[in-house]
């Protein structure tokens, strides 16, 4: 039997793991998500187990715009599956709901006309989100496919599910949703993560 690890040990490998900045709407859209699905009293438990770990950030004091570390960030999500036992599949809807609540999707929306726009664009909006990796997509149209390749980029596996819910709701603008599948694959080089996206 595999002996589930701690939060404390969760914790201290996201700090180990997750590198660099990301917006701060990223962990305000995390509790909007955790807010619609648990109400407020699920926010509040949340944030005071954040605060028995020592990995705690007031989304009320931040500037949507402004740059905080990504580790707390995800920190949020794992503490969240954790204290409401959600599986993968609540991650996931997690990410899938991060782009109804954020403004700068709203504003990009416009841009996500096709399927090869999308594709040119979401790696300069990832920049507008996260200060490390590098986001790379590739489409192969006729087969209906693409994967998404983040280079230099380290994250605990929830933020990977929350990826899968995340680039499937933005890959709904441009495609049919009902064939959509955005899954994790095996990263052919080091620190990357890649992401195959069917339709």
């Amino acid at each position: 039997m595999i002996k589930k690890i701690s939060l404390k040990e969760e914790k201290e490998k996201i700090f180990q793991l997750a590198k660099g900045y990301v917006r701060a709407a990223t962990i305000q859209t995390h509790y909007n998500y955790i807010r619609e699905k648990e109400g407020e009293e699920g926010v509040k438990k949340v944030q005071e187990k954040l605060k028995e770990l020592g990995g705690y950030i007031d989304p009320q004091k931040l500037d949507p715009l402004a740059w905080i570390p990504l580790a707390p960030v995800d920190l949020v999500i794992v503490v969240a599956k954790d204290v409401f036992n959600w599986t993968d599949q609540d991650i996931f809807n997690m990410g899938n709901s991060g782009p109804k609540y954020s403004f700068i999707v709203k504003i990009l929306m416009k841009t996500f006309l096709s399927i090869e726009k999308t594709f040119r664009v979401c790696p300069e909006y990832w920049r507008k989100y996260y200060t490390s990796g590098r986001l790379d997509f590739k489409l192969n149209k006729k087969e209906s496919s693409g994967i998404a390749t983040i280079r230099d980029f380290t994250t605990c596996p929830a933020h990977c599910r929350y990826l899968e819910g995340y680039f499937s709701q933005i890959m709904s603008f441009v495609v049919p949703p009902e064939k959509l599948k955005v899954e994790e694959i095996e990263a052919l080089e080091e620190n990357t993560l890649r992401f195959k996206i069917t339709w």
